[in-house]
């Protein structure tokens, strides 16, 4: 049972987790400044 979860998600997901971590870091410090952005222009 874990050998077929880790196979599946070793298949599913071939980003690695470290690039995975930037791109969500990127993408959260763009939504951020977007709504600082929104907030600032009321």
């Amino acid at each position: 049972m874990f050998n077929r979860g880790a196979h599946l998600s070793t298949r599913r997901c071939p980003v690695d987790q470290d690039t995975l971590r930037i791109l969500l870091r990127e993408a959260v410090r763009e939504t951020v400044a977007e709504v600082l952005q929104t907030v600032l222009e009321l």
